[in-house]
């Protein structure tokens, strides 16, 4: 837990130096990411179909539970919207309150 700032720099620098073991430990990092791909959508026998049940899951919604979701996250956004102008009138009312932006200038922070 306790690292000298030192020790660390010069692990990231051994880590991220072009070496011949780092080049080969990269290369076979990426050779495998084609690998982990297709175990991931085509599963061994023994493991579950994560995205194989997810397709099926998603197609056995009706139009109306798409339509739920639909507006459901349009309303969600919408609120989230309206919070974060609340918060930015008033942060834009205080600095202009205590002096910190001049009234004619409020208006540049949108640009």
């Amino acid at each position: 837990i306790d690292v000298h700032m030192n020790r660390l720099c010069s692990r990231v620098a051994a880590v991220s130096m072009p070496t011949p073991r780092n080049l080969c430990r990269v290369l076979l990092a990426w050779l495998a990411l084609p690998r982990a791909l297709l175990q991931a959508c085509f599963p061994r026998q023994r493991d579950l179909d994560v995205v194989g049940t997810t397709v099926l899951h998603f197609a056995s919604f009706r139009l109306r539970i798409w339509i739920a979701f639909l507006l459901a996250g349009t309303c969600a956004g919408c609120l989230l919207c309206a919070l974060l102008m609340l918060f930015g009138w008033g942060a834009e009312g205080a600095a202009e309150g205590s002096g910190v932006v001049k009234r004619e200038d409020r208006d540049r922070s949108e640009e």
